[in-house]
């Protein structure tokens, strides 16, 4: 059984570790619908296919049974080349080397 949906990203934030700022800890991102089906035990590969205004994406979420991770990764391969909309991660520079 395959399950997909649309669902927004994660919010845009710079890729940037300040112990300063709890904002950036990257144990405080807000729970994800995939997380909580996750927990469950439900295999979830997500690939995003457009990008909003700010560049948060929207991706497409692949549920399986449990044990279809092969299955879930190919349908994601083949809907992420076939829309090919993937973007790399800048990487912001905090000033400390």
């Amino acid at each position: 059984m395959l399950f997909s949906f649309p669902r927004q990203g994660a919010p845009n934030r710079d890729l940037v570790e300040d112990p300063e700022r709890p904002d950036y800890s990257p144990n405080n991102w807000p729970e994800l619908p995939s997380n909580i089906i996750n927990d469950f035990g439900f295999p979830v590969v997500t690939v995003p296919y457009t990008y909003y205004e700010d560049n948060t994406p929207f991706v497409l979420a692949f549920i399986g049974d449990m044990w279809t991770e092969s299955d879930l990764l190919g349908y994601a391969y083949i809907f992420e080349q076939a829309v090919m909309s993937r973007r790399a991660p800048e990487l912001i520079d905090n000033g400390s080397n």
